[in-house]
């Protein structure tokens, strides 16, 4: 296993590969979002893109914001997800699935997805992680997601 490092954000910490890079980015003024911080890199050969953000919970529970996640997705193994243990967290989901790419990208036109929503205090942490099929790729994906810790 490669190096890792520490990326932290409100409310929220992750162990990600030093080969990756982390920006935090400022939302935009009309999105529901109280924090955005972007990931991005490859992971072998597979280029890997992983959002973490925060919104506020009022109006919403676990599942609905999953169902609200995947309803993007183009298949979802779960719209509502399966509950998942985050260290920290007062409840967690997790649901996978693929994307359609607009534009055909290394002679592939989808990607899976996989994404988590965890409940602190106040605010959902929510990880969405998205990449080529590449399983060597998604077993490091997994254990990035894997480390999510609330830490409000």
């Amino acid at each position: 296993m490669d190096p890792t490092r520490t990326v932290e954000g409100p409310g929220w910490r992750l162990e990600i590969p030093a080969t990756l890079s982390a920006i935090v980015a400022t939302p935009a003024p009309d999105s529901d979002l109280a924090s955005l911080t972007l990931v991005r890199g490859w992971l072998g050969e597979a280029p890997v893109e992983l959002g973490i953000s925060t919104r506020q919970r009022k109006g919403s529970t676990l599942r609905g914001e999953m169902r609200r996640l995947t309803s993007w997705f183009t298949r979802a193994d779960a719209p509502d997800g399966a509950a998942v243990v985050v260290d920290g967290a007062h409840g967690a989901r997790r649901a996978g699935g693929e994307i359609l790419l607009d534009e055909p990208f290394d002679g592939r036109d989808s990607e899976r997805i996989t994404a988590v929503v965890a409940a602190a205090r106040h605010a959902f942490v929510i990880a969405v992680a998205r990449s080529s099929l590449d399983e060597e790729a998604w077993r490091e994906i997994d254990r990035i997601l894997a480390s999510l810790a609330i830490v409000d």
